[in-house]
Formats: structure tokens, sequence, C-alpha cells
């Protein structure tokens, strides 16, 4: 497993102290590359290979809550590795005692044709798989509600954007975390990327209340679902 120690600023804590879940986010997604660079896979030999890694979506069980008063160990490891696709797990340590668990699902894509690709059988091989054929937690591929009310709308700015120009992973789902109630605690979520989105586009973000928690919804204006995700409260 791939290991890092991270360090919380003042802003990625809500009001009571804790650690928002869009904090949580870019430490997952932050540590997935760091871990592919340090097998010899960062943007520049990815570059040369004319292939790049896309999210499809996270799953996301919080152990137990997680605070701003001291450091956590995240780990990482590939549990599944083959054709154009990697399942990856995820440990989020605090003080010893483990607090999230995660399980994130990425693709390979050829950036001049912007097509899914299979990995190159080299980069299968730079990565050790970890001993876990299944930490219990599979990623979901849920479809877009039929029926889902519009909550409001806004357009995708400057702010909101990733290297690549699109609406970033973590800040899209940022922006459904904003529409939470306040009295709404998370014990597990799970966000799916469909679609991209560029600067200037016109989104709707969507809401629909579902068994045992919140469905959230991003379109487009065309009224595709391009980001969605489920927010559950389970005792």
């Amino acid at each position: 497993m791939f290991i890092k120690e991270y360090e919380f600023r003042y802003g990625d804590l809500d009001k009571n102290g804790n650690i928002k879940i869009s904090a949580i986010l870019d430490v997952l997604q932050d540590v997935a590359i760091r871990h592919s660079s340090s097998v010899g896979y960062d943007n520049a030999k990815l570059s040369e290979l004319k292939i790049a890694w896309l999210l499809e979506g996270w799953r996301v069980r919080f152990v137990a809550p997680l605070d701003g008063s001291s450091n956590i160990t995240v780990k990482t490891g590939i549990m599944n590795l083959k054709s154009c696709e990697s399942e990856r797990l995820y440990e989020v340590w605090q003080n010893d005692e483990l607090k999230v668990l995660a399980t994130a699902d990425w693709f390979t894509v050829n950036t001049e044709k912007m097509r899914i690709t299979r990995i190159p059988a080299e980069c299968i091989d730079a990565f050790d798989k970890v001993d876990e054929a299944d930490n219990g937690l599979p990623f979901e591929r849920f479809k877009p509600e039929a029926e889902i009310d519009v909550i409001d709308t806004r357009v995708v700015e400057n702010r909101d954007l990733d290297t690549n120009y699109h609406l970033n992973n973590v800040k899209s789902a940022e922006i459904v975390f904003n529409y939470l109630p306040d009295d709404f605690c998370p014990t597990e979520f799970t966000v799916r990327y469909r679609k991209e989105l560029k600067k200037g586009e016109q989104i709707d973000i969507c809401h629909k209340t579902i068994d045992g928690g919140l469905c959230y919804e991003i379109k487009n204006s065309s009224g595709e679902a391009c980001v969605m995700v489920r927010i559950f409260n389970k005792e």
C-alpha cells in the first residue's frame, strides 16, 4: 500500500472543527496521483504515452468522525487493474483508528482521440496489487433518476475548473454538498461522473429524497445528468 500523511488547513474545517467532505475528496484524489507518480507514471510519462487517468467516481464510508486536531494517514492500493479500468481502495487513519474507507473507479483514455483505451502492460506491471481482493465497499454504477426537481441554476466558472479546463471532480461534489441540510450528517456517499462540463456552461442542480438518504444531480443545458451523488445517513 502507498502511504502518505496529510495535514489539514484551517479552511478545510467546518464550523464544528470537523474536516469537510470536499477536503477528504481532495486528499483521495491527490494520493492516487502521487501513488501513480511514485511508480513512474507521473503526468509527463502519461503525456508521453498519450493516456490519462479519468475518474468514474468514488464510494466513501465514514467509519468514525474525523476532526482537525491531528494529521491523517492515507493508505491506497490497487485492488484490480486490467483492460482499461482500475479499482483503487483507500483507508484514512487518524490517531491509529480507521476513520474512512473508500473505493474509486478510474479508467484510461487516449488523449488524442479522447476515447477509452487499454492500460499499457508496462503500467499494469508497475503497480503492486494489495493483498485484499475486496475491501467490502464496491463502487456502484447507479442510473439518473427518472424524475428529479431542479433546485438551483448556475454557470461553471474559472474557480470550478481543473487543469483540463473541465469542472473539477472535487469541485462538482462540493457544489452538491453545499445544498445538504444543516442537520444532515452523511455516513456514506457515492459520486459518479458521466459527462464533462466546461467553463461557461449552465448547469442545473437537482435534488430528490430517496430511501435512506438524498440524491443530487448536476445536469447540463441538454438535461443530461453529468454528475450524480447519493448521500446516506445510515445508523
